[in-house]
């Protein structure tokens, strides 16, 4: 379909008959070739030049833009303007290209706020600054250039330019404000300058299609929620950046590889969270906190090593990571937050650490490759349905003393057979619900009073119910662990060269005993 609309040869100055659905045009009277944009800016500096423009009319008083009569979809501000006012445009819908002669050296917040039908437009080359909301809910905005100059880009600039496709930002800038570039969905590639030290709070929240992002060498902080729903964002470069905010990148999920680099000491809540095909995740060793629910729903996401200055694994921290099969643990790590681990249906092989004193709600609810558990010596509880349907889970060997294990603990272990029991338990009537196949029980208990009804171990439902004597089951456990080469305390491996420590523990390898 032919839309036409005038414009002026770059090359003659006649007036032309142009069509914009084309990228070049020819001039009918000296046969020119030029951009059909060009044609049209030129078109209307010209008229400009020439105050030939009299479908709009302006008052302007001292230099400032007062009052204007528009007729015309297309509006070149006069040349004798030095200041337009906060709000002088908005939701002038009748707007679609405007002019801004290089004598403006101002312009006021939200000057062109709600325009919806604002495609293009040139500033002046003397401004500073973009003021706030300037261009909000402009949603057919499709390019703008900015003049070399501008310092500062304050908040919600561009907010909700949803057709904006290019821009370039020049280098000059120092600043760009949070939610500047929110939910501009067309948005494709941008490069940050340097001087650039800061991406502020959703400044490209919901950028749907922008792809690349150049950050600079001089970046030091990402604020909350800064990328957050960038699901076209494949890669990015974090080298220089010492602070990450919550929900940071949460659902980019074409991001496959994050470097973490040094100086970060804490993953926010919810950073990641959503982030599908990250597969290789590096965590330097001065982390020291993982937030809540950082890694939730990183189903591509397969091995991570834990820093060894974390001491407790927080809230969801990687529910729904369905592909993670390895976790490493420093020997610090005292609690286990509820559902940390749910739904990580991957995950077949788990040390706990040493010191380990509670394992929370639904920590481990649905990991159905679990087969064996050692909860460690020092853990006095595990909360409500820890290990509910592991459905793989075939032995638990609790190697304290005493225990308190919540209602619906091992709720539906249908293939759990052997458990290891402390002297001292506590248990629900629920804990041990549906483990149909349990016939294993390895305690120091009497078999007198091991009576299902007298149980110190609670009202558990059992076939074939059969009772070891815990010294004699302890003794065959150290002759296994001799054999192995691993820690007579606790199972874990053995690091070092000259003095051999155990990985979970900590305590020295013994050499009264032949490991070998």
């Amino acid at each position: 379909m032919r839309m036409n609309k005038e414009g002026r040869c770059t090359l003659c100055g006649k007036q032309i008959l142009l069509d914009i659905n084309k990228e070049k045009c020819i001039c009918q009277e000296c046969g020119g070739q030029m951009l059909t944009q060009a044609a049209i800016a030129f078109d209307l500096y010209s008229r400009k030049q020439e105050n030939t423009d009299p479908i709009n009319t302006f008052e302007v008083v001292d230099g400032t833009l007062h009052s204007c009569q528009l007729n015309s979809k297309y509006v070149v501000i006069p040349d004798h303007v030095h200041r337009i006012e906060p709000c002088f445009f908005m939701n002038r819908h009748i707007l679609s290209e405007v002019y801004i002669p290089d004598s403006v050296t101002e312009i006021g917040n939200s000057v062109f706020k709600g325009c919806a039908n604002l495609k293009k437009i040139r500033l002046s080359s003397h401004l500073t600054r973009l003021e706030y909301c300037m261009f909000e809910d402009c949603v057919n905005l499709e390019t703008i250039e900015l003049p070399e100059g501008i310092i500062e880009i304050e908040p919600k600039v561009f907010k909700n330019c949803h057709k904006l496709r290019y821009l370039n930002i020049p280098e000059s800038i120092e600043r760009i404000g949070e939610s500047c570039f929110e939910e501009c969905n067309d948005l494709e590639k941008l490069t940050i300058p340097l001087g650039v030290t800061m991406i502020e709070n959703k400044t490209f929240y919901h950028c749907n299609h922008l792809e690349q992002l150049d950050l600079p060498a001089t970046l030091m902080s990402i604020g909350y929620a800064a990328f957050e729903g960038c699901q076209s964002l494949k890669q990015i470069e974090l080298s220089s950046v010492s602070f990450i905010g919550p929900l940071a990148f949460k659902d980019c999920r074409k991001i496959r590889e994050i470097r973490i680099p040094k100086g970060n000491k804490t993953i926010y809540e919810n950073t990641f969270e959503g982030c599908s095909e990250l597969v290789c995740l590096e965590l330097p060793d001065c982390i020291t906190s993982l937030g809540e629910g950082a890694f939730i729903d990183c189903i591509s996401l397969e091995k991570i090593v834990i820093p060894d200055h974390l001491t407790q694994i927080e809230r969801s921290l990687f529910k729904g990571c369905k592909k993670l099969s390895e976790i490493s643990f420093p020997g610090i790590i005292t609690r286990i937050g509820n559902n940390a681990f749910e739904g990580c249906s991957s995950l077949y092989n788990i040390n706990l650490p040493y010191f380990l004193k509670s394992i929370g709600i639904n920590s481990f609810k649905d990991c159905i490759h679990l087969k064996q558990i050692t909860i460690p010596e020092n853990t006095a509880r595990i909360q409500d349905g820890a290990f509910m349907n592991c459905i793989n889970l075939e032995r638990v060997q609790i190697t304290g003393k005493e225990m308190t294990i919540a209602k619906e603990v091992f709720k539906n272990c249908t293939s759990l057979m052997t458990i290891n029991l402390p002297d001292r338990i506590h248990t629900t009537a629920t804990s041990f619900e549906g483990c149909t196949a349990l016939t294993n029980v390895i305690t120091s208990l009497s078999p007198d009073e091991c009576k299902l009804e007298d149980s110190p171990w609670g009202k558990i439902v059992m076939p074939n119910l059969l009772i070891q004597r815990k010294k004699e089951a302890e003794k065959k456990l150290i002759e296994q662990r001799m054999k192995m080469g691993v820690c007579l305390h606790c199972g874990g491996k053995f690091k070092g060269v000259f003095k051999m420590v155990c990985v979970n523990c900590g305590k020295e390898k013994d050499y009264t005993y032949n490991y070998q």
